[in-house]
């Protein structure tokens, strides 16, 4: 049995509720508004009754508002929810939650769709946090991706889009086991499915950081390396994960950059082993140093046989002078030393 409760009850109900509480008609005009929400905006009844409160929307959220009521009464009226911003006493906007519950009336025996009954709640602060989040989702130029449960990719931002070489649309449903990835290990190996990053961070519920991967991206026909971070996330009091994120980084260009450097130092190795070969047949003694430092970097075996005393890389010249004469028998002082002379 329903039980019918007078004006006055439901006027001190809607007071006592601790947000902004505002009832509109169906075209919108406002027919109530707590003591919270006059408050808020510093305004009074004359002001915002009808289509006044309008006046205090943000005028770009202003067309959303107005279209949301018309939308959520037809062909039903039910629940909705609308976010905008709110101009308060000050003349700062802020952004508040708005929830609507349609308002039945009987009328003439007849249950009849009057208005809505609107609670509004700041949330300033999340959304401005949200938006920041997003911002940073949106631009950032590394790649992050969400995955559900059972490893089906839920989003992808526009970074991992570029990444992967498949939109969105592409993405969505597709799992790390995909053949199409074709991932490969550093080694050219691929990558069993069980020591995937994404399927270690689920079973496990820990961080797997820093898995070095290549895989093929079709929009560039080519494999690209990637550092990838995957993170499991939990629903509050459970221990297995709902879903996990990766977060990668393209490092193709820097790959290819350190094989370059790695193959610089393989011909350099290769060069230095063949000069000394070389030396190693000259009949004259050879020291090769360093004009800066004065420091000795190659050496072949003639010149020890020729002072009888070690050399080795990284000596200064000042440790190999030895006593040495001219023909006359005139001994020779350090700065005319052959090797002094040629390097000033």
């Amino acid at each position: 049995m329903k039980t019918r409760i007078d004006s006055l009850t439901v006027s001190a109900l809607l007071e006592a509720i601790p947000h902004l509480v505002m009832v509109i008609n169906k075209e919108g005009l406002a027919q109530y508004v707590n003591r919270r929400w006059l408050k808020y905006t510093d305004l009074n009844w004359e002001q915002v009754q009808g289509l006044g409160w309008l006046g205090t929307v943000h005028p770009y959220d202003l067309p959303e508002v107005r279209q949301s009521q018309q939308l959520n009464a037809l062909p039903q009226p039910h629940a909705f929810e609308i976010e905008y911003r709110l101009r308060r006493h000050d003349g700062v906007y802020l952004w508040f939650l708005q929830c609507n519950e349609p308002l039945f009336e009987i009328i003439e025996g007849v249950e009849q769709f009057t208005g809505w009954v609107c609670a509004i709640t700041e949330i300033d602060q999340r959304k401005r946090t949200l938006d920041t989040f997003e911002y940073l989702y949106q631009t950032t130029p590394n790649g992050v991706v969400y995955q559900d449960a059972t490893g089906q990719i839920i989003h992808a931002n526009p970074a991992a889009q570029r990444i992967l070489g498949l939109s969105l649309e592409e993405l969505q449903g597709r799992t790390s086991f995909d053949p199409h990835w074709n991932v490969i290990l550093e080694d050219g190996s691929s990558l069993p499915d069980e020591r995937h990053p994404i399927v270690l961070a689920l079973r496990a519920g820990k961080p797997v950081m820093e898995t070095i991967l290549g895989l093929h991206n079709p929009k560039l026909n080519q494999t690209r390396w990637l550092t990838v971070d995957a993170i499991p996330q939990f629903q509050p009091g459970e221990d297995q994960p709902y879903q996990v994120y990766a977060h990668f980084e393209d490092i193709t260009e820097r790959k290819k950059d350190h094989l370059e450097r790695e193959r610089l130092l393989e011909q350099l190795a290769f060069e230095r082993a063949r000069l000394e070969a070389v030396l190693a047949q000259m009949p004259p003694g050879v020291i090769v140093a360093d004009a800066n430092s004065g420091r000795i970097s190659l050496v072949n075996n003639q010149i020890e046989r020729i002072f009888a005393v070690p050399f080795t890389p990284g000596m200064t010249l000042e440790r190999t002078f030895l006593p040495t004469f001219h023909p006359n028998g005139e001994r020779l002082k350090r700065a005319e030393f052959p090797l002094n002379r040629a390097l000033k």
